[in-house]
């Protein structure tokens, strides 16, 4: 096992010689840092990350709706809460699936354009 720091090395060199001889001669004298994520590594952790903030939205909906069939619903100014916090979850939801989408849109010609002609309207 190579040193994992330069304060390790020195202890050992300090306090074990023995070891720290048979280990510089096994491994090198320099210590061994952490090892840099590669490009690939990065992206798989966005992915979990992304993957975890949309399992927290899923339950956060799970519960609100459990709350609201449940009965633990009172009054209606409670109700329109919850249920503005459902429509929420929802968005949020669709947007992280939007966003993770790899299609491009492009526009149909479904868009109706609302500007005025340069002349402006004619009557």
């Amino acid at each position: 096992m190579p040193f994992k720091s330069e304060k390790q090395r020195r202890y050992l060199w300090k306090n074990e010689p023995k070891i720290a001889r048979e280990w510089t001669k096994a491994y090198g004298s320099k210590p061994k840092g952490k090892k840099k994520k590669q490009k690939g590594e990065k992206i798989m952790d966005d992915f979990t990350y992304v993957d975890k903030i949309r399992r927290i939205i899923k339950m956060r909906h799970d519960d609100v709706v459990a709350a609201m069939v449940s009965g633990g619903v009172d009054n209606m100014e409670k109700y329109q809460y919850m249920l503005g916090q459902l429509r929420t979850y929802q968005y949020m939801s669709q947007e992280i699936s939007s966003l993770l989408e790899k299609k491009e849109r492009k526009d149909d010609g479904t868009v109706i354009s609302i500007k005025q002609p340069k002349g402006g309207p004619k009557v």
